[in-house]
């Protein structure tokens, strides 16, 4: 279980709880949001209703408040406000699973919204409120509460009751929001209905009246307007009335807070009703189920919004479970095993035979051990056995089933434990289902053993659990040690702890216990009211109050008695609040409940306080608001003082403090304890203190103010040089001490001398008969010597140089040689000694001042040396070394350029051309010889060498490449060689013709003898590879094949038998039709030109050849024979024949396929006409015309044959020769034609006309008769 899903399961118990509280049933929506935000294995195989009900619950949300938001928003649900980082918010039911999955939720609790069960002359007295009204004692004046708020959290209100009304009868309750009425609802919390002052004082609030509310709220702030008798605690506050019928205590306490601050007002809440969390964890029984830690959500936003602004406090009701059966069993755990008794419960809810809860400090259940066992009870007691022992180590996040068998192996019951963290807790489960046990004669045993403590609550006989638990056995009903020796270790329930495990639990919160006011059993505790401490130690109660037998306000009017309920306790102490927050509007919630807590009282019936019963004891108003008053001591370090001195007042006994002078009394000069002040004048200086609990007290102190004495300091002079002294002189006082600048005593007289070194001050102090003290200052001026000083621009020199003399530091200067002849006078001197010597320097500044200085140059030899050359003429890019000797240490060589070569006495140079070399000789003593030396340089042959080609392909000799020419130019001679050192020739060029890549060497000499040599590399490219290969080895004359490449050339290049090209391509095929058998050749070639040669003989079978002849006209003819010819072949004719000739008599075109013995086929075919009617023919030279029928009407038909290529024209004439249509007129070959037209569509009318035939410019004309509409 993940910490989301382990805090958002805390809602379980309370929600069952408070769904049934008073009776009502468990509702499908309640039960929904348990099994959505529960890991609890109890509710596992309870049915999930409403899975996918969109209704919204309410719930608080702790975690990243825009986080939250944006989950919110993404889900559906609403924002309503958050209280630190504590969200409320509505959020539809079926999203619940998925806002507690978010990773940026860390808790998530349910808020329950139905109603909540309520928990409710001498009782001032008791309390000691009439102290308060009246200003007694400490108090300066009185207080009622005004200026305060009291929220009160009930069951409605007489609003009309005159406790509530002021004196001018105008009502006090500023707004009431009854949560279960319908009507306007406050903003943002969208239900209830809301009421203003206005609306309850014209009557139409229509609110609830309940009298529980009344009750309480006359108890806090009723005014006794109908019998004073009965006054509350703050008659004077301003009241707010939430009716929480179906709300929640988060939105009412936020809902009043926000109200309170609308009125700019401090505010006290009071809370008498049974708000139970939603939950700690659980899904356990009544009022008492959780951890009673007061830690869950609700609890914590409730704390956020104490924080959030002083002034602010909390009272509720601690609960009124004192008096039940003991129900809570708690404690320390032994080294020996203990044991706890439960009953089985025949008619738990689910089955469940035996189920309780337990919760435990993780530090302080970590070293338990636990099991459950079980004892035979009726028929006398045995021990019958028991399940293992176990411990948060194997238990953690896990549900535990154990079988629970005798000593004898018999089986007696099955049970079950779960565990988990819930924040700093550990929270179990235990139950065993009734289905399960094998009696009914059985008690279960609760052990544990090690060391640690725990908490149990578990009580079943309270109607309306949703979840019977088992009922603990208590002290009263278990056997004595002589029946049962082992109870000796039996652990009995108790009553302790029972305050309730909401907010009511949370240290910053005051949970008030119940006592009574009057007769009988006036001053002793109420046997309801529920007991402490909380879960973690915290003392709960923190007080108790007289709230049993007292008289309170009733609905209608007039007052009525209340017995000793808690309710009726807590709005005493709610009272006391609100007259605390008005003495002081700016306490903090723990400065409250530490007044409260502190000032509680003893008697013979609280015995020693705390405890868990009275928690400090009874409260009391009056020293609420006084205990804590500061006892103040004012003092001074002196109370009598000089003029200008300080005395420090302090003071003892408060927290807070205001200092201030009785000249300005609000003025406040200091807020510490101590203060150092210098008044002028007498002065008197007040002090108020203020402890922690706001409490004030004044007292003031007298200091005295004697003058100071005039004290004056003067000199002889008051500027100097240095090394001069001076007079110093005191005057106005008795006594005198003299301190330098640095306070260090120089002299106890009215007169002094004094030789300063520098420019300083003198301090004077005199005191007079007073003991008051004074100073004053006097300040002499100390001119320095010039600081002169003289310095050369070359100390150091060499024989024959010069060095300038400078000065500086004064406005005057004097030169003197070493024998203190003056050699000049100012700032600046040349000089060039021939040795070592000396120069004083003599200054004087515009104060008269004189000052010296010295400056010593010192001359040094300069170095002997000689320079030479190892060859001193050179071939160009040959070296030569250059030496130097003598007496120098150090050598720097410079070209002709004077750029820097390098240092030695020798170095290797490369000059280019004939150039000079600088020598620059430094000696021991710095100073430096310059030299030269010339070298000549022959020029360099330029030596350049070509090749005819820079590549060759392989075996290119055998393509006409002969050879490849190498040249070589610059030189007089030359000898080439190849890699191996091999001579190949001693010419200016050579010829090769390597096999593979080549480099060749060529060394040249020019007349001077200089030398140079060069390289050329010859590269041989490789050929490319060649697989030549056909698509298909057995085809037909005129059938197409693929001939194939296996290659990595890029270009192939196709060849007929005779070398004609025939096509060229980058892909590795071509498509070949070869009329017979034949070689291709191929070329492949590299982008670089290399090329691989190959050949594929192709060999072709034969077609059969056919023809059918020309096309036939046959206008005489009965049939006419077509012959395919090739004996012995397979025929298919397009009439169905297979023979070799065939007759046909109809016009139409005719083909025939003919297969060879071979395979191969070779098809013809020709068209053959049968003119219809009568036609006529006419020759010519080139060729023959028929046109036919005759006469015709609309359609006529012209074949013609041609014996020649020719033009052709055939023109159509009217009887009277016009040209009216040509309709052929083209260029066209041997062969027979066929025309068919139509005259009417080229809109002939009826009668004669002439078809004249151009062939080859011979005519043949023939006339027609057309008959128009045959």
């Amino acid at each position: 279980m993940n910490k989301i899903s382990t805090a958002v399961s805390m809602v379980l118990g309370t929600v069952l709880f408070c769904l049934t509280l008073n009776g009502q049933s468990l509702t499908d929506k309640h039960l929904s949001v348990l099994k959505q935000l529960s890991n609890s294995p109890v509710l596992k195989n309870i049915a999930d209703p409403l899975p996918n009900s969109t209704e919204k619950v309410s719930v608080l949300i702790k975690g990243d408040i825009s986080k939250v938001k944006n989950a919110l928003k993404g889900l559906g649900g609403s924002f309503k406000y958050n209280a630190g980082d504590i969200v409320r918010a509505d959020v539809p039911l079926n999203k619940l699973r998925a806002l507690k999955n978010n990773p940026h939720i860390e808790r998530i609790q349910y808020l329950d919204n139905s109603p909540k069960k309520v928990l409710g002359d001498s009782m001032r007295v008791k309390a000691n409120i009439d102290s308060i009204y009246a200003g007694l004692g400490e108090l300066l004046q009185g207080y009622d509460g005004s200026g305060v708020v009291i929220g009160m959290i009930d069951y409605g209100i007489d609003y009309d009751h005159a406790d509530f009304r002021d004196s001018a009868g105008n009502t006090r309750i500023k707004y009431f929001w009854d949560t279960d009425q319908a009507g306007t609802p406050p903003s943002g919390y969208g239900y209830g209905n809301e009421c203003d002052s206005t609306e309850i004082a014209i009557g139409t609030c229509g609110a609830t009246k309940g009298s529980h509310g009344t009750a309480t709220t006359g108890i806090a702030a009723g005014n006794g307007s109908e019998d004073s008798t009965y006054r509350g605690v703050a008659p004077g506050v301003d009241i707010i009335m939430i009716d929480v019928a179906s709300g929640n205590l988060t939105d009412a306490c936020n809902y009043i807070f926000a109200m309170a601050d609308s009125l700019g007002k401090p505010c006290v809440i009071n809370a008498s009703t049974s708000f139970i969390p939603n939950p700690p964890h659980g899904v356990l029984q009544g009022g008492n189920i959780g951890a009673h830690d007061g830690r869950d959500l609700e609890s914590l936003a409730l704390v956020n919004m104490l924080k959030a602004k002083k002034g602010r406090a909390l009272a509720c009701a601690a609960g009124n479970d004192g008096s039940l059966q003991p129900f809570h069993v708690g404690y320390a755990v032994e080294a020996d095993s203990s044991f706890t008794w439960f009953r089985r419960n025949p008619n738990g809810v689910f089955g469940m035979g035996l189920f309780f809860e337990l919760w435990a400090d993780t530090n302080n259940f970590k070293n338990v051990q636990f099991a459950v066992g079980m004892d035979k009870v009726s028929g006398g007691y045995s021990y019958r056995g028991s399940a293992p022992y176990h411990s948060v180590t194997d238990n953690l996040n896990v549900t535990k089933t154990d079988s629970i068998k005798s000593k004898s192996g018999s089986f007696l019951a099955v049970v079950n434990t779960w565990m988990e963290i819930i924040d700093d807790k550990y929270f179990m489960q235990v139950y065993a289902a009734n289905a399960a046990i094998d009696s009914t004669a059985y008690h279960f045993r609760w052990m544990t053993k090690g060391s640690g403590s725990f908490d149990v609550w578990s009580y079943d006989t309270l109607s309306g659990y949703v979840l019977e638990v088992s009922e603990l056995v208590p002290s009263t009903e278990i056997p004595s040690s002589g029946t049962f020796p082992e109870i000796v270790r039996y652990m009995a329930p108790d009553v302790n702890k029972s305050i309730l495990p909401g907010f009511q639990g949370s240290p910053d919160v005051l949970s008030v216990g119940v006592y009574f006011a009057s007769a009988p059993n006036s001053g002793d505790l109420g046997p309801l009211s529920s007991r402490g401490y909380n879960l973690f130690g915290d003392v709960k109660p923190d007080v108790c109050a007289p709230g049993g037998n007292i008289m309170t306000p009733k609905v209608g009017g007039g007052y009525t008695s209340q017995g000793g309920y808690t309710s009726y306790s807590s709005p005493i102490v709610a009272g006391i609040t609100a007259l605390y927050l008005d003495k002081y509007p700016t306490a903090s919630y723990k400065d409250i409940n530490h007044a409260i807590r502190m000032s509680a009282t003893e008697d013979g019936f609280t015995g020693t306080t705390p405890n868990t019963s009275w928690g400090y004891g009874k409260v009391d108003g009056y020293r609420a608001l006084t205990m804590f008053a500061p006892t103040l001591t004012p003092s001074a370090t002196a109370t009598t003082i000089c003029n200008s001195d300080s005395t420090t007042l302090s003071t003892t006994g408060s927290t807070n403090y205001w200092w201030a002078i009785s000249s300005a009394p609000n003025d406040t000069i200091a807020l510490n304890m101590s203060k150092n002040v210098a008044p002028s004048v007498n002065s008197t200086y007040i002090l108020t203190g203020v402890d922690t609990n706001g409490f004030s007290k004044k007292d003031s102190i007298n200091i005295t103010v004697n003058a100071l004495p005039i004290v004056i300091a003067t000199a002889s002079e008051d500027t100097i040089c240095w090394g001069d002294s001076l007079w110093l002189y005191a005057s106005g006082a008795t006594m005198y001490w003299w301190d330098d600048e640095a306070w260090d005593s120089i002299g106890v007289s009215d007169t002094l001398v004094v030789m300063p070194d520098s420019s300083t001050v003198y301090y004077l102090s005199g005191k007079d008969a007073n003991g008051c003290w004074n100073f004053d200052t006097l300040w002499i001026v100390v001119n320095p010597l010039p600081s002169v000083m003289g310095w050369a621009s070359e100390d150091t020199i060499c024989w024959g140089e010069s060095t300038t003399l400078y000065a500086s530091g004064a406005d005057w200067y004097w030169w003197d040689d070493a024998a203190w002849d003056s050699i000049g006078i100012g700032d600046t001197l040349v000089v060039w000694p021939d040795s070592s010597t000396v120069y004083y320097l003599s200054g004087q500044d515009s104060n008269g001042c004189w000052n010296d200085d010295t400056v010593w140059v010192t001359v040094l030899a300069t170095p002997v040396v000689t320079n030479w050359a190892s060859e001193d003429t050179i071939c160009g890019g040959d070296s030569t070394i250059l030496y130097v000797s003598g007496d120098a240490s150090i050598y720097w060589w410079d070209d002709a350029a004077w750029d820097s070569l390098g240092m030695g006495d020798s170095i290797i140079v490369w000059p280019d051309s004939s150039t000079i070399y600088y020598i620059t000789s430094v000696g021991a003593n710095g100073c430096v010889d310059v030299d030269s030396i010339w070298i000549k340089v022959y020029p360099i042959l330029n030596l350049s060498v070509t090749a005819s080609r820079s590549s060759i392909c392989p075996g290119d000799s055998s393509l006409a490449i002969d050879s490849i020419s190498l040249s070589a130019t610059g030189g007089d001679s030359y000898v080439w060689t190849n890699a191996g050192g091999d001579t190949l020739g001693t010419s200016g060029s050579i010829k090769v013709l390597p096999d593979t890549t080549t480099t060749y060497y060529v060394a040249a000499w020019d007349s001077n003898s200089c030398e140079e040599w060069d390289m050329v590399t010859i590269t041989v490219r490789a050929r490319p590879t060649l697989a030549i290969s056909l698509s298909d080895d057995d085809f037909c004359q005129g059938q197409s094949i693929n001939i194939l490449f296996a290659s990595d050339a890029v270009w192939f290049m196709l060849f007929d038998p005779n070398w004609n090209y025939m096509n060229g391509t980058f892909f590795p095929y071509m498509v070949v039709t070869p009329d017979s058998s034949m070689r291709y050749y191929i070329i492949a070639a590299y982008v670089d030109s290399c090329y691989t040669l190959d050949s594929i003989d192709v060999t072709v079978k034969p077609s059969p050849i056919v023809d059918l002849g020309k096309d036939t006209v046959c206008t005489t003819c009965a049939g006419i024979v077509l012959d395919a010819g090739n004996a012995g072949s397979i025929y298919s004719w397009s009439t169905g024949a297979t023979t070799q000739t065939v007759t046909v008599g109809d016009t139409g075109k005719y083909t025939v396929t003919v297969t060879g013995a071979n395979g191969c086929a070779s098809y013809d075919e020709i068209n053959v006409n049968y003119p219809t009617g009568i036609g006529d023919c006419c020759d010519a030279n080139n060729g023959k015309i028929i046109v036919y029928p005759n006469p015709y009407t609309n359609r006529t038909k012209i074949n013609y044959e041609l014996t020649k290529n020719g033009d052709i024209e055939i023109t159509v004439f009217d009887i009277l020769g016009n040209k009216i249509h040509t309709l052929v007129n083209e260029y066209q070959s041997i062969g027979t034609y066929f025309y068919d037209f139509s005259a009417t569509e080229l809109g002939y009318a009826s009668g004669v006309y002439i078809l004249r035939m151009s062939i080859n410019e011979q005519t043949v004309s023939v006339t027609r008769l057309m008959e128009s509409g045959k």
